[in-house]
């Protein structure tokens, strides 16, 4: 991921670098402290709002641009992907309560999970192969983002209520 080693830009660029580099660390900070008050809203209400599909996209995701594609100079993302564990942890924990009536998603919801996980990442790696890495971390990001977004709305209008959501993703 050559196009991300910001030395190459164009001068004009390197003046407001300054602006890309706080809106960088405000982005990866806001991530974090999501990640982390979702955990603690998760053992608190003992239930987590986090809609497993989207969360298996995410890591699968961060697995993929950690592992196989890491951008240069960016550790936020191994960052990210160990509090997802958190996040994973609490998810696959508090799940099975809300899934009483269904024998199968409640014994075999980390496998289910870990299958899901798979299936993006095949997907994350096609979308490189295709796109090449940086528009593929940019556009598999996005659509993490969109589908996790879209699933936390549609869980909050069926619920009825936040409970096991923290305040930070709104």
């Amino acid at each position: 991921m050559d196009s991300l080693d910001f030395t190459k830009a164009p001068p004009e660029f390197q003046d407001i670098k300054w602006a890309s580099d706080i809106l960088l660390v405000t982005l990866a900070s806001g991530w974090l402290v999501c990640y982390f008050f979702t955990i603690r809203t998760a053992f608190c209400d003992r239930t987590c709002w986090m809609p497993l599909l989207p969360l298996s996209c995410n890591v699968a995701w961060e697995l993929v641009f950690v592992t196989l594609y890491p951008p240069p100079g960016s550790p936020i993302l191994g960052f990210w992907l160990l509090v997802n564990l958190g996040v994973i942890y609490a998810a696959l924990r508090f799940a099975p309560i809300r899934a009483q009536n269904s024998a199968v998603e409640r014994h075999y919801l980390p496998v289910l999970f870990v299958l899901a996980a798979g299936f993006w990442a095949w997907g994350h790696l096609a979308l490189i192969k295709q796109l090449k890495p940086l528009p593929a971390f940019y556009y598999g990001g996005m659509a993490c983002q969109l589908m996790t977004s879209a699933a936390a709305l549609s869980g909050l209008v069926v619920q009825g209520s936040t409970q096991g959501a923290s305040y930070t993703i709104w």
